[in-house]
């Protein structure tokens, strides 16, 4: 059913739990562990859309909600949703109605080929009970989905390499309580890959067999080739640790997590139908660059690293992974990938697409070099003013990276999610970026140019900056605010921040209006204007009393 086929059936009355099972479901409200009836839900086999509706009760009837409620609502779902829906995508829409004085939420679900997990655990159903999905269950769903392509679990005899499966074994034995994994290690490699679904497979040989990828080390004069074979063993430490030897011979450093999950990444997203997907790890003196062939459609996700937005054509594979603590965040890797390579202080990663032929070649540049000691002042300034929210610090961060550059193009590295925050970033008077919005440029405020410049939160303005800045503000204050200013708004205007230093330099200013009578104190932390006459004034007044003086 459509949105307006549910909203009349609910205007009638006619929406019943049991006249729709499987199909809708209702609840009064909103709980975080509602999500796992969405998970059991998105994991029926059948293409039918089903909905979670919130504000109705078992009966159909739609409880008396108020608008306040209907917003605050919204958002803690949509939050959650963020948070623990994986693929986030499986929820297409979340309408929100308020018609007729009713007031209720439904959330339109929709199967996107793929287990669907809530907090990283899968759930099925059977009438109102739900219960979480053991292994066997996920890799047998994962197998069943209609109308997907998933090369990984195609048929393919290929010959194992039996300790690295052996180490991918422990991995699953030490990552999962199941009962599945009691033991695991201890039967035989023919029994595990059979347990597992991948016996036979081209999940097993892209992991453990013959695929390849290939290691290159760009030096001075020479480039210097490895081959690794099985792809699991370029997920494991000693590779991580291989790498970084090579980057400390060098003087270079890049985040462990980052790298181990971009190459993840390679691995589960990699198009194998040809030439083995074309796995290649090259370390250059300033960035490591590890690519691989992809399908053209998937080019929509190339830096787009606020996004949980996923798609893999491999997904026997990408569950394989899961079950190793792999990939146990699907989504949320990019992000990691991004978050981590900032933090370190290194230039943010960048993905560039090349046509190969049908596929394209997806390279991600992880840049080792430090940068300047000025970001890391700034991604500290921004980490303080929006200290209760960690997407919204790294994403003014990287605002701050793109001034300089059109709006417009820089909202394609963003999805529909990370819009909203843009637009309140844009809008905070004491945020880091001004929107110019004339040129459809984003341009650092003062208090960061200071930063990027001097390396510190304020300095001390000209005698220009002073004059210019008294003048706007009068003019400002004169004609809004009565005359009045505070230290809050002189802050304001000069885009000084709020650190401890910019209230010092305001006062510090302020205190010097005062000695030159430009402003009065009238009490504590407000100012008044002083009106100034202007020449001809002065001039007329001065010769009005030279004249009362010769006629005295």
């Amino acid at each position: 059913m459509r949105i307006e086929e549910i909203t009349i059936k609910i205007q009638k009355n006619e929406i019943k739990e049991q006249l729709f099972s499987g199909e809708i479901e209702l609840k009064s409200s909103w709980k975080q562990e509602n999500g796992k009836k969405i998970s059991a839900l998105s994991n029926r086999l059948d293409q039918n859309t089903k909905w979670l509706l919130i504000g109705i009760d078992d009966d159909g009837k739609v409880l008396q909600n108020n608008s306040k409620w209907l917003k605050e609502t919204e958002k803690q779902i949509s939050d959650h949703l963020n948070l623990y829906l994986d693929p986030v995508i499986t929820c297409t829409k979340i309408h929100s109605i308020d018609k007729d004085d009713q007031r209720y939420i439904a959330l339109e679900l929709n199967n996107p080929s793929a287990v669907v997990y809530w907090n990283g655990k899968a759930y099925k159903g059977a009438g109102s009970s739900i219960n979480e999905m053991d292994p066997p269950e996920v890799l047998e769903l994962s197998l069943r989905f209609p109308n997907s392509y998933d090369f990984s679990s195609l048929e393919n005899q290929t010959e194992i390499n039996e300790n690295l499966f052996n180490i991918f074994s422990k991995n699953c034995e030490q990552k999962n309580q199941y009962d599945f994994f009691s033991n695991f290690s201890s039967k035989s490699i023919s029994d595990r890959l059979d347990l597992l679904k991948i016996k036979n497979r081209h999940s097993a040989n892209i992991l453990f067999g013959s695929v390849t990828a290939r290691l290159a080390i760009f030096e001075k004069e020479n480039v210097i080739q490895i081959i690794k074979k099985g792809l699991y063993e370029i997920l494991q430490s000693d590779f991580l640790k291989e790498i970084k030897e090579i980057l400390d011979k060098r003087g270079d450093y890049y985040p462990d997590k980052a790298l181990k999950e971009a190459l993840t990444n390679a691995v589960a997203h990699a198009s194998y139908n040809q030439d083995d997907g074309e796995i290649v790890i090259e370390i250059h003196p300033e960035k490591i660059t590890i690519s691989n062939l992809c399908y053209p459609e998937f080019t929509f996700f190339a830096n787009k690293w606020f996004s949980r937005n996923h798609k893999s054509p491999n997904k026997l594979l990408m569950e394989i992974l899961r079950l190793s603590g792999l990939s146990d965040e699907l989504g949320r890797g990019k992000n990691l990938i991004y978050s981590e390579s900032i933090k370190s202080g290194k230039k943010p990663p960048e993905i560039f697409i090349e046509k190969v032929g049908r596929f394209n070649r997806w390279s991600l540049n992880l840049y080792t070099k430090q940068l300047d000691q000025k970001y890391l002042k700034v991604q500290d300034e921004i980490k303080e003013l929006y200290s209760d929210n960690l997407i919204k610090q790294q994403i003014a961060y990287a605002l701050v990276l793109s001034c300089g550059k059109p709006l417009s193009t820089i909202r394609k590295y963003f999805d529909q999610e990370s819009v909203q925050t843009i637009s309140e970033i844009i809008k905070d008077f004491n945020g880091p970026i001004y929107y110019w919005e004339e040129r459809d440029l984003i341009t650092p405020r003062r208090w960061i140019s200071v930063i990027l410049e001097s390396g510190k939160k304020t300095k001390k303005l000209s005698s220009y900056e002073e004059e210019d800045l008294y003048k706007s503000l009068s003019d400002y204050c004169n004609k809004y605010q009565n005359g009045i200013i505070t230290n809050k708004e002189l802050r304001e205007f000069a885009k000084l921040g709020n650190s401890k230093a910019a209230y010092t330099q305001s006062s510090l200013l302020l205190k010097q209006w005062v000695r030159e009578k430009r402003i009065k104190k009238i009490k504590q932390g407000a100012y008044e204007i002083i009106k100034q006459r202007n020449v001809k004034d002065a001039f007329d007044l001065f010769l009005k009393e030279i004249t009362e003086q010769q006629i005295d």
